[in-house]
């Protein structure tokens, strides 16, 4: 698809004898393909409705300006913006221990640094002052970054007591020892796993064989050679009407790129990848063109992803003609091969943004928009792949930082990502780029770059510190290692039960908690920093893409429910209590034990005296006096005793497997008697999530018709495979194991549903958490929310006869009302103490294993 523009006639500054039409902005209305317009809308349209993720309406849209505010403008993102400032001024309140923040600002053509960089500057610690502002370049020239420092009073150094440095290239791991916790370097460890070109397809290759292809669909099929010279060779005969692109694994500026004639033009003895040429590029005038947009990541750990808002769009020089393979004007959109070309238009003004072979991307939206289309989906897809990129390689970013001991904040990193829209504005990643040009030689970069660098400083939160002081993070790492000789030496001579909690897992706890806090704490100041930066992660609804981790991540789980769960407060322990990472991979360390029929006031004589308080408080809280036999179906008791074998114990293990059995089991039962047309979007939105959770076995069950039938589907599915891990377990006869499940089923059927959401909100595993959260918030149970808002409009509904032909099974709404009226959670306050501290585990399998490490 083609959109045609405007055409004015400039002379080349190279050549005053030739005359050349460029792009610039078409008027409203222009000549475009009507039809192609009305079936790509119909498809977008479609797309959008079902769109699953994070969107413009909750992150921005760029592209509206620099500073302008426009793109944040959504109903969401003004309550949201509301929130953040009264949690700031809460912040602000509390005393900061912190150094102050150093303020940076766009620098001027005048304020541009004309010399070298010096040598051998301020090469001994000696001659450093405690508060010097220092910075290092290293590996690049990056006047524009040097003259910003220079700008806020800042000096250059040689030495590693600088403040910040910039490095042109991966840093070698001799760089990142004993950063002190304010210093900040430009590069995560190891982020080349991005930016090269193979290493990069690798790592997205590797999403795709796990995920799916289609779930990163957003790179074309590619080879990496030599190794894979083989299966290229294959696919090149196999498929005649492929073209196919070369890239050097490690060049930039468009260098060693060209398109393959013949298969023998491929070397077989060079680092490259061969990527199938996409032949139906988005055009504007008849020009190629791509996107460079900014994306900065300012931590790993937790995951903070932000987007610029301004961005370039660069053209090819020369009219798209895909026949002409050896025209590197016409293919390739780089800015350093297109300036050699005659015809090629450098900007002269930034604020006409639209003139020239390089647009500001605000140029480009304004013109997307003047020939009616709606960019929307676009921007959906763009931060899907952004996000999606950087968690190819998220895991080994973590590792690699956490072998180095690294402050969550000592690394941040400014990547450019090249994307490219075909005609049905499907983005397209070409490449990241690990340094991103920071040339201004046109006024509109050095407007753009010049607040980009400027908002980036400000954003990731330079700060003075006291080079005399100790770093920190060696003073708590000495303090550890005292602790735990302390706690080695007393180990053996603990009075304590088995169960009670440590002294040291108090404090880590403690500590824990703290960290969080922090977290979320430089969460809230970098969003009011943010300056021209989107944030999309985190973002709400980017809980979408928990399933594309290698592993839950705890600290990203509690600091989006600390900024998107509206009861979240800063400073309430709800925010931060579910923190710390267990220490085993299973769901449940302790099991819940219940009173069955045993008489408390003689109880037996192998009577445990040293069970722990949180048993004796549950033992007290439920108790089942009685129960059914399965065999003769009469209630046990004193009066009319069973003559038929019971189980011999006095306690009833329940794991966490049997609640979410029963919640489940209670939701069916109240949505069977709901017409689906009353079930609210958030109710179905709930339940959806649960079912189609990635964490469960059968992935497939999510497609099993209505949503009601895919819920029993996976309540099938958990009593199935419940039922075969405790048989197989056992070695007790079925007949016996079957009498335990009915007691098992008449103890919880006595517990109300706020004691159920209480159990099931105590879960202390990452992977528990995260699948009952989908369910059970913070606040209230999806089960308590139905009932609370069906009893609400009963009164009414009943009135004008709504219900009266709503029947399930033969129940009525009303009579299912009335059968979950013991469970209401709003008739009484129940706290169950016993629960409060219950760690879980899992005894079925459904769930897919997890590694998990310890949190540092």
């Amino acid at each position: 698809m083609s959109f045609r523009a405007k055409s004015i006639s400039h002379r080349t500054p190279k050549s005053s004898n030739t005359e050349f039409t460029i792009v610039t902005v078409a008027p409203k209305g222009g000549t475009s393909d009507n039809s192609a317009l009305r079936l790509l809308k119909a498809n977008q349209e479609h797309e959008k409705n079902s769109w699953k993720g994070i969107s413009i309406e909750t992150v921005g849209r760029p592209g509206q300006g620099l500073h302008t505010q426009r793109g944040t403008s959504t109903k969401f993102l003004k309550l949201f913006e509301a929130a953040c400032r009264q949690k700031l001024d809460k912040l602000k309140k509390e005393e900061d221990y912190r150094p102050s923040l150093i303020l940076f600002m766009p620098v001027s053509e005048q304020q541009l640094v004309k010399n070298s960089l010096p040598q051998n500057s301020y090469c001994k610690g000696n001659f450093l002052q405690p508060h010097e502002l220092l910075y290092r370049i290293y590996k690049t020239d990056a006047k524009l970054v040097r003259s910003i420092f220079e700008a806020s009073g800042f000096n250059y150094t040689d030495s590693h007591d600088w403040n910040i440095m910039w490095i042109g290239s991966s840093a070698k791991p001799y760089l990142y020892e004993g950063l002190n916790e304010y210093q900040r370097i430009n590069h995560f460890p190891n982020s080349f796993e991005l930016t090269r070109k193979d290493r990069m397809c690798a790592n997205i290759v590797a999403m795709q064989k796990k995920f799916g292809k289609q779930a990163f669909d957003f790179i074309p099929d590619t080879f990496i050679l030599p190794d894979e010279y083989s299966d290229f060779y294959n696919q090149f005969y196999r498929d005649k009407t492929a073209q196919w692109i070369l890239k050097p694994s490690a060049s930039s500026r468009g260098r060693g790129i060209y398109l393959i004639e013949n298969v023998e033009d491929v070397p077989t003895d060079e680092p490259c990848i061969v990527s199938q040429y996409i032949q139906n590029p988005l055009l504007i005038n008849g020009l190629k063109f791509d996107i460079r947009l900014y994306v900065l990541i300012t931590s790993i750990d937790p995951l903070k992803i932000y987007i610029y808002e301004e961005g370039l769009a660069r053209f090819a020089s020369e009219p798209y003609t895909p026949g002409n393979k050896n025209n590197h004007f016409i293919h390739l959109t780089n800015y350093s091969v297109n300036k050699n070309n005659d015809k090629f238009v450098q900007n002269n003004d930034w604020r006409q943004d639209d003139v020239g072979h390089k647009w500001s991307l605000h140029a480009l939206m304004k013109h997307l928009e003047s020939v009616g289309i709606d960019t929307d989906l676009m921007w959906n897809r763009i931060y899907e792949l952004v996000v999606k990129a950087i968690l190819s390689v998220e895991e080994i970013l973590i590792d690699n930082a956490r072998k180095l001991g690294l402050h969550r904040n000592n690394c941040f990193d400014l990547f450019g990502f090249d994307v490219l829209l075909d005609s049905n504005l499907k983005p397209w990643l070409l490449e990241v780029n690990l340094s991103p040009s920071l040339a201004t030689d046109a006024p509109l970069d050095l407007h753009i770059k010049g607040n980009l660098i400027a908002d980036a400083f400000n954003l990731i939160g330079v700060r003075v510190y006291d080079r005399k002081k100790e770093n920190p993070s060696k003073i708590r790492a000495r303090i550890r290692f005292r602790q735990s000789q302390y706690s080695n030496k007393f180990r053996g001579v603990s009075s304590q039960p088995a169960r009670a909690q440590s002294p040291s897992m108090k404090r880590k706890d403690t500590n824990s908690r703290s960290k969080l806090k922090d977290v979320i704490k430089e969460a809230i100041e970098e969003y009011d920093r943010r300056g021209g930066f989107l944030r999309i992660y985190p973002a709400k609804d980017c809980d979408y893409y928990d399933q594309y981790f290698s592993t839950i991540r705890p600290i990203n789980k509690a600091l989006y429910n600390a900024l998107f769960n509206d009861s979240a407060d800063l400073h309430s322990s709800s925010s931060v209590k579910n923190f710390t990472r267990p220490q085993t991979t299973s769901l449940l360390k302790r099991d819940i034990k219940i009173n069955t029929c045993v008489d408390q006031s003689n109880p037996p004589a192998n009577d445990n005296r040293n069970q722990d308080a949180n048993e004796q408080s549950s033992n007290k809280k439920i108790k089942v006096d009685s129960f059914s036999c399965i065999q003769c179906k009469s209630q046990g008791s004193s009066e009319i005793p069973c003559t038929h074998k019971q189980p011999q114990t006095d306690k009833i293990v329940v794991t966490g497997d049997d609640v979410l059995i029963c919640y489940v089991s209670r939701v069916i039962d109240l949505i069977k008697t709901i017409p689906e047309e009353r079930l609210r979007k958030e109710w179905k939105k709930s339940i959806d999530k649960f079912i189609c959770h990635h964490a469960w076995e059968n992935p497939e069950a999510h497609k099993a018709g209505t949503l009601l039938q895919k819920l029993e589907v996976r309540l099938s599915e958990m009593k199935e495979m419940k039922r075969k891990k405790v048989y197989s377990a056992s070695s007790q006869p079925d007949s016996e194991n079957d009498m335990l499940e009915e007691v098992r089923n008449q103890t919880i059927g006595k517990c109300s549903i706020i004691q159920l959401e209480e159990m099931l909100k105590s879960s202390s595993n990452t992977i528990a958490q995260d699948i009952v959260s989908c369910i059970v918030g913070r606040e209230r149970g999806l089960l308590s929310d139905i009932i609370s808002t069906l009893q609400t409009i009963k009164t009414q509904d009943q009135s004008q006869g709504y219900y009266a032909e709503a029947e399930s099974d033969g129940e009525s709404f009303s009579k299912c009302i009335e059968k979950f009226s013991n469970f209401n959670p709003l008739s009484s306050k129940l706290a169950v103490k016993g629960f409060s501290s219950i760690h879980w585990r899992s005894s079925i399998p459904y769930m897919r294993p997890h590694t998990t490490s310890k949190f540092r």
